[in-house]
C-alpha cells in the first residue's frame, strides 16, 4: 500500500507537468536568492568567526531543513480535508496516506539540499569531506518531527477548520525565532534561553556546522531531540488513531 500511494505522491506532482521538478529546484533556489539579497547584501547579516561569503552556505543550511519542514507540516494539516473524496469511496489506511504526503514532500526538499551543496562545492564554498555523509543523520530526526507534528495537526484540522489559519500565523513566527538568516547570538538574553525549548534550533545548528565543516554539531542535544521525538511521535499515532475513528461524522 506504501508503495502505491508513494507512486500516487510522485505522479500528482510530476505527471503532466514536465516543469515540476525544474520548479522544484528553481523555487528554493530563488527564494535563497532573495534572501542572501535582503539579509546578505542589504542589511549585512553576518555570522561572527565566519568569512562573509560563505553566510550562503550557513543560509542554505539552515534554509532548506526550514522548507522541508514547514511545507510539509503545512501541507499534511490539510490533507485529510483534501482527501476526503477519496476517502469516502475507497477505504485506506490513513496513516499510509499521510505518511506518504510526508514522505514525498519531505525527501524532494532534501533532493533540493543536496543539489544546493553540491552547487556550493563547486563554487568552492562547501569542503568535500566525512561530514557531508552525515547530514542525512539530523534531517532524519527532523523528518519524524515533522510526522509527529503531521498526524496531530492533520487530526485536529479536521475538527477545527481553523487549524490551518493558526499554522499560517505561527510559523512565519517561528522561522524568525530561529537562527536561520542570523546568528543565535544576536538574540536579546531574554530570547536566548527559549533556544534550547525550539526542536528546529537543534537540527538546524546540525546542518549548518556540518556543511560549514566546524566540528561543533550538538550531538548530546540532537540525541535528546531524537527520542523525545520518538516518544512524541508514537503518542501522535495513538492521538491520530483515536480521533480518525470518527472523522467520517465531520468530512
Amino acid at each position: 500500500m506504501y508503495k502505491y500511494f508513494l507512486r500516487r505522491e510522485v505522479s500528482d506532482r510530476f505527471i503532466g507537468n514536465s516543469s515540476a521538478f525544474f520548479w522544484l529546484l528553481f523555487q528554493p533556489i530563488a527564494t535563497l536568492a532573495v534572501y542572501y539579497l535582503v539579509f546578505g547584501m542589504i542589511f549585512k547579516a553576518r555570522v561572527p568567526d565566519l568569512p562573509s561569503e560563505l553566510f550562503v552556505v550557513y543560509l542554505s543550511a539552515g534554509l532548506w531543513p526550514w522548507m522541508a519542514f514547514s511545507e510539509s507540516v503545512l501541507s499534511a494539516a490539510q490533507l485529510i480535508i483534501n482527501k476526503k473524496d477519496l476517502i469516502g469511496k475507497v477505504k485506506v489506511d490513513l496513516k499510509v496516506l499521510l505518511v506518504s504526503h510526508v514522505l514525498v514532500s519531505f525527501a524532494l526538499h532534501f533532493i533540493g539540499l543536496i543539489a544546493v551543496t553540491i552547487i556550493l562545492i563547486l563554487l568552492g564554498l562547501v569542503e568535500i569531506n566525512w561530514m557531508l555523509l552525515i547530514l542525512p543523520i539530523p534531517m532524519l530526526t527532523l523528518f519524524f518531527l515533522t510526522l509527529t507534528l503531521s498526524f496531530i495537526f492533520s487530526a485536529l484540522q479536521v475538527f477545527n477548520r481553523d487549524i490551518k489559519n493558526i499554522l499560517y500565523a505561527v510559523f512565519p513566527l517561528w522561522f524568525f525565532l530561529t537562527p536561520i538568516i542570523y546568528d543565535d547570538g544576536l538574540l536579546p538574553d531574554n530570547l536566548h534561553g527559549f533556544l534550547s525549548y525550539n526542536p528546529i534550533f537543534w537540527v538546524i545548528e546540525s546542518t549548518q556546522s556540518i556543511m560549514l565543516s566546524t566540528n561543533s554539531v550538538p550531538w548530546t542535544s540532537l540525541g535528546i531531540l531524537s527520542v523525545m521525538v520518538f516518544v512524541l511521535l508514537y503518542f501522535s499515532i495513538r492521538f491520530f488513531d483515536k480521533l480518525s475513528t470518527v472523522f467520517d461524522d465531520y468530512l
